[in-house]
Formats: C-alpha cells, structure tokens, sequence
C-alpha cells in the first residue's frame, strides 16, 4: 500500500480514519477507538508537517501582499477543501497540478456571467416594484463613521 502525508491531518493506523490536528488540538484524534481494537490509536503526526505549512502561509501572504485575514475566508477553505478531496479521489494518480487551475481570462469571462446572472435576477426580483411605482432606494448610512 502507498503512503503519502498530507499536512495538519492524522489517520488512525487501523481503521484510515482523518482527523485534523494543530499544534494545539490532537483532542479529536486521541479520543479515537476503532471498532474492534480495545485501545485507542496513537496519531503519528509530525512537527515538520505543520512547520511546514505555517512556512507556507506566511510566505504567501508575505511575500503576495495578502491581508492575514485572507486564511479566515470561507471562499479559500472550500477551494482548499476540492483540492484535498480531489487528491484524496486521485491519489494514486499522477495529476498536472497547472490544470488544476483556471486562466485570468476564464476566471473573467466566468465573473462577467456571473454579474450578468445576478443581475437578470435582481431585474426580475424588482421587475413588479418597479412596475407599480413602490420601490424605495436607500443607502446604509449606519456603516458610514463620519455621517452617524
């Protein structure tokens, strides 16, 4: 069977299943009992791993001008998580990582059809306000400091 390590995650030796783990937070995993076995598993996480990939954000972020906050949004975690379960399907696969990932042109076309569906559905959302004369516009002033 082929081994392979993918970071900040441990699998029970037994039974394969995934946990994630920090340098702070093995709890999920050493909670873990298989079915069948009558002691927990031990996770064989590795400091390197981590080290690693704490290396790898902040050099991203660092060096692309990426704003700290940028590891909180949702948006990357679920592309983060398709690449893992694309990995976790294909692993026995070799796979071009570079075909993986959409040209600028491809990632403007797809945001141009995105507006232009957007706004096709705010036209037809406001479509009967509009014909009976009753919508009202208004920005948030709440949000703006210097106009409460």
């Amino acid at each position: 069977m082929k081994h392979f390590s993918v970071s900040n995650f441990v699998s029970c030796a037994h039974c394969y299943s995934t946990y994630r783990y920090g340098s702070s937070s093995t709890e999920s995993i050493s909670r873990h009992e298989c079915h069948g076995l009558k002691s927990s598993c031990k996770p064989r996480a590795t400091e390197h791993s981590f080290t690693l990939d704490k290396h790898m954000f902040t050099t991203w972020i660092s060096d692309n001008l990426r704003p700290i906050s940028i590891v909180k949004d949702p948006g990357l975690r679920e592309i983060c998580s398709y690449f893992y379960h694309l990995g976790e399907k294909n692993g026995a696969r070799s796979m071009d990582l570079e075909s993986l990932f959409q040209s600028r042109q491809t990632i403007s076309r797809g945001i141009t059809n995105q507006a232009q569906l957007y706004r096709e559905q705010l036209m037809e959302l406001i479509k009967e306000p509009v014909q009976n004369q009753s919508l009202t516009a208004s920005p948030d002033m709440w949000t703006d400091r210097y106009r409460q």
